[in-house]
């Protein structure tokens, strides 16, 4: 089962007034925490972000690599000029596309998805490819949302390049006049996968962090000088039956709610409180919602020399996987990493 992904990141952001691929989502560049969401789904080998050449998307993807060896997850992260920059995201689409057909061993499915996603589930992800995997007919799956197809959160056969290319050619730019003559499938979407965000209205609502004193949201323009590892969620389950420290960085409402069995609560902005006590001995792995505020954590550690690994995908891959979980609130706080009953 070869599956890959297509993000387009090479839009002009004209409505947000920003780099939406740069949008700040707790320390990470929202680019990277759809990747690293994308990376829990099951069978991905190929990832390509398109995007325009030379500019801060692309110098992004190729000084952040996601994953390490040691048997964590590794996945390797393309970036592709859109062959028709300024020309819309149907031409982001065609590039990627053709750039996926030339891989050896092709795709059985390729998701493509805008980078504007910050709700972006990989249970759905994982439903498209599999409605489009048991239906040989099939063209493509789109999300729908509001009664329309979502075609950018949706999942292609690498065989609709020549029509996407044709109807590109005669001067079509739309990648939803482009996308219907297609056999498609429809998945409504009950996750808010595929709610985008456009505007810094939209951004507020779907991630209610505007930049401080202002309605405009927060870029990300961090340093990739300390590349963090990830692992994916089976990994880091059998690791934590040897024994490996789990930390959860999210807020306690989201603790309770739901959470990896033996992961340990440590709120993001009370990290370097808890430091003294964070494991240096060995590897300590790190979790959120989707991978994002994760990440920034390991990336904090690792500055102070900790070996933490991210965890590809956050809760929601841990759940989707139907690996153990507990609920409500712990019966005792739990020992401090490191102290003796830890895991």
């Amino acid at each position: 089962m070869n599956r890959a992904a297509l993000v387009l990141a090479g839009g002009a952001s004209r409505r947000m007034g920003t780099d939406k691929a740069l949008l700040d989502v707790g320390g990470v560049p929202l680019l990277v925490t759809v990747i690293g969401t994308l990376a829990s789904v099951e069978g991905l080998t190929d990832f390509v972000v398109v995007g325009r050449p030379g500019g801060a998307v692309q110098d992004l993807v190729e000084r952040f690599p996601l994953g390490a060896g040691g048997g964590r997850r590794e996945l390797t992260v393309r970036f592709i000029d859109d062959l028709w920059p300024g020309e819309g995201p149907l031409g982001g689409l065609i590039s990627g596309l053709n750039a996926l057909r030339d891989r050896p061993g092709q795709a059985s499915g390729v998701a493509v998805l805008s980078c504007d996603l910050p709700r972006l589930h990989p249970a759905t992800i994982s439903e498209l490819f599999r409605l489009l995997e048991a239906d040989p007919a099939a063209d493509s799956v789109m999300s729908v949302r509001g009664g329309r197809p979502q075609p950018l959160h949706a999942v292609y056969r690498l065989r609709t390049l020549p029509r996407l290319l044709q109807s590109f050619r005669s001067g079509n730019r739309s990648v939803t006049s482009a996308t219907a003559s297609l056999r498609a499938t429809h998945l409504p979407d009950r996750s808010g996968s595929s709610e985008d965000a456009d505007t810094p209205a939209d951004w507020l609502r779907l991630v209610g962090s505007p930049a401080s004193g202002g309605s405009s949201p927060k870029v990300y323009f961090g340093g990739m000088s300390n590349p963090v590892p990830g692992i994916g969620v089976r990994e880091l389950f059998d690791a934590m039956r040897d024994g490996a420290t789990l930390i959860d960085v999210r807020e306690p409402h989201e603790f309770h709610e739901v959470r990896a069995s033996g992961a340990l609560p440590i709120p993001l902005q009370t990290v370097p409180d808890h430091f003294p006590d964070i494991p240096k001995d060995r590897p300590v792995y790190v979790i959120c919602r989707s991978g994002g505020r994760s990440h920034n954590a390991c990336e904090w550690l690792r500055a102070q020399g900790v070996d933490a690994v991210n965890v590809l995908g956050g809760t929601l891959a841990w759940v989707e996987q139907e690996l153990p979980v507990e609920h409500g609130p712990a019966d005792a706080p739990p020992p401090a990493p490191g102290t003796p009953g830890s895991r």
